[in-house]
């Protein structure tokens, strides 16, 4: 048996008996208490005062002195037990969980229950009688009656040895007592003062209610004026707060329903608006909300929109004299140039690319936001398309100094995906590796598959220390390089990611110290 489960049964076993201990102490004083004349009088004094019989006496006196023998050997195993296990076991700890339950009453409540329990404790021990012959189901029964109210009356005193040695726990307690939180829903209702008021009429309205149903009884019965009044007061009650109520409800239901579908994304649901009440001011502010959001949404549209059209625009406009610019470099290439003029016509050269491929980038993450690009979905083998991906930057990888560990299963896996867009979903990943990654490292590429998804892991050890949000990886412009020595355009994860969704999938980043991995989940195709 597990030793922490064994010392947690030792420890109830302890708490169990201890309590039993301490109730036999107290049906042992209830006795000794009931018979204390037994011990001080005479038993000649007894026989003339009282008229005891003299073998009777002494057997009661007998019987008390080994009450009390019982009570001091109860009362010391029970210590005892309470002790060893307070110091070995812990069991203070068990009383933790039943604790947990019993807060959860207000302590107001709690506080009554027990001073009723207390009073009704203090009746029925009164007279109860324990020690008699021959023992039987009766004082088992009696034995754990009065052990349950130990036990209650332990944790009650556990409670309050917590609320002197935990700061602010009484004040926390009292601020969830009922009183308290009555008084704050009292407050709460009227700061709208139209509804607590309606409220404090329904429920005077209801309280009478009550009053004048007895009284419609009393009254019947001696044929009083107070009959018809009483009767009268009732049908208009039934006829008139009734209906009041429904309606409201049947209004604040509308409400509800009607923020329910404005919050599903439907913003020109308008809720309906009855008569100037407070519900129909609250429909009214609902209603301000979603129109709000709407034209919060509208801007938020259109301003995507028109800067989608300005990249758009300003790319077209930078191609064309770009597409000059490196016509003339071509030129100038094949040209006779003196050494240091080739130098800087290969610099132009560079240069001129890297702008634009930005360009392209930028037009293609353009292309993405606003959702107009077009897929050419098929089906595809995922393990052969990583492959060419991998082989068309086969020279990059063995000029690199990584190790390139790619894990694919032997099988083809088919999945329903635009080929082109895919690809370069690949190259921008494998790009990033090469460009991120520290030098005389290892590169891991795994494809799996589950029930659901084809997964696509990649994982790298950066050569830049990655004191940012994963989050902010997926946003234009942002690259893993902050210095920006890098060749790159911060554009690659975007335009990944955009792709990889628009296909129905999911790329995630996740960073453990200087580890990156991008994992990238797509549909499995459904065999039919």
């Amino acid at each position: 048996m597990d030793t922490k489960l064994k010392n947690s049964n030792i420890s109830l076993l302890i708490l169990i008996i201890a309590v039993y201990m301490l109730a036999i102490c107290v049906l042992t004083v209830i006795d000794i208490k009931g018979h204390s004349d037994f011990l001080t009088m005479d038993p000649k004094e007894a026989s003339i005062k009282m008229g005891y019989e003299f073998q009777y006496f002494n057997s009661i006196r007998e019987r008390v002195f080994k009450e009390i023998g019982i009570l001091v050997f109860a009362l010391g195993i029970s210590i005892g037990l309470i002790f060893i296990g307070i110091k070995q076991y812990k069991i203070h700890g068990l009383l933790d969980k039943p604790l947990n339950l019993y807060i959860k009453i207000p302590i107001d409540i709690r506080a009554l229950g027990f001073l009723m329990y207390l009073f009704f404790m203090l009746d029925v021990t009164r007279g109860i009688h324990f020690f008699y012959l021959p023992i039987g189901i009766d004082h088992v029964i009696k034995l754990t009656f009065i052990s349950i109210y130990i036990f209650y009356l332990v944790l009650n005193l556990w409670e309050a040895y917590k609320f002197i040695t935990i700061s602010d726990y009484l004040i926390q307690e009292l601020r969830k007592s009922f009183i308290y939180t009555t008084i704050i829903m009292l407050r709460d209702s009227f700061a709208v003062k139209s509804v607590g008021v309606s409220i404090l009429i329904i429920v005077w309205l209801t309280a009478f209610t009550g009053l004048f149903f007895a009284i419609f009884f009393i009254s019947y019965y001696e044929s009083s004026p107070l009959f018809l009044i009483s009767a009268l007061y009732m049908i208009l009650y039934l006829i008139f707060v009734p209906r009041y109520v429904i309606k409201h409800v049947s209004h604040l239901n509308k409400i509800i329903l009607g923020a329910e579908e404005i919050a599903s994304g439907n913003l020109n649901h308008t809720i309906e608006e009855n008569g100037n009440s407070s519900l129909s001011r609250l429909a009214n502010s609902i209603n301000n909300m979603g129109s709000g959001y709407r034209k919060s949404v509208e801007e938020q549209l259109k301003s995507e929109r028109l800067k989608a059209e300005l990249i758009t625009n300003v790319s077209h406009d930078l191609k064309t004299p770009l597409t000059s610019i490196i016509n003339y470099i071509e030129l100038l290439k094949k040209e006779d140039i003196p050494g240091e003029a080739k130098d800087y016509v290969g610099v132009l050269d560079r240069k001129a690319q890297r702008l634009k491929a930005l360009i392209d980038d930028l037009f293609e993450a353009s292309k993405m936001a606003s959702g107009t690009i077009e897929l050419d979905i098929e089906k595809l083998d995922i393990v052969s398309l990583l492959k060419q991906s991998l082989g068309e930057f086969d020279e990059k990888i063995k000029s690199s100094a990584l190790d390139f560990k790619v894990n694919t299963p032997e099988k083809p896996i088919y999945v329903e995906l635009d080929g082109k867009k895919t690809w370069r979903v690949f190259e921008n990943l494998i790009s990033n590796i090469l460009k991120y990654s520290m030098a005389n490292t290892r590169v891991y590429i795994d494809i799996s598959e589950n029930d659901n998804n084809v997964i696509v892991t990649m994982k790298n050890i950066s050569n830049h220390e990655l004191d940012f949000n994963s989050e902010e990886l997926f946003e234009r412009f942002i690259r893993g390089d902050r210095s920006r020595n890098t060749e790159g355009s911060g554009l690659g994860l975007a335009i990944a990611k955009s792709i990889v969704e628009l296909q129905g999938g999911r790329i995630d980043i996740e960073i453990d110290g200087d580890l990156f991995k991008s994992i990238v989940y797509f549909n499995k195709m459904q065999l039919s």
